[in-house]
């Protein structure tokens, strides 16, 4: 899981963070669970285009930006800072 969780075998076992909470960021844990993040699939895959226009289309355009948006905020934002109510 992105090196997020660490798992222990044995009777004794289990699981564990495997790093600290200011090294995880809501978006690599939202991509360990989901995949990439994606406002609409022709942003991730040019090929679901009906159209065949994602290279000027002004709706890929806008989604495009407001993806990398969305990315770049869950980016900054870590465990830590959700622990002290940041």
């Amino acid at each position: 899981m992105g090196n997020i969780i660490k798992s222990y075998r044995g009777i004794h076992g289990g699981y564990s963070i495997n790093k600290q909470p200011e090294d995880i960021t809501l978006r690599e844990v939202i991509e360990c669970i989901d995949g990439p993040i994606c406002v609409n699939r022709c942003i991730y895959n040019p090929d679901f285009c009906t159209a065949n226009r994602t290279a000027h289309c002004v709706i890929h355009k806008a989604l495009s930006e407001i993806k990398q948006t969305l990315v770049n905020d869950l980016e900054k934002k870590n465990f830590k800072d959700l622990i002290e109510g940041n």
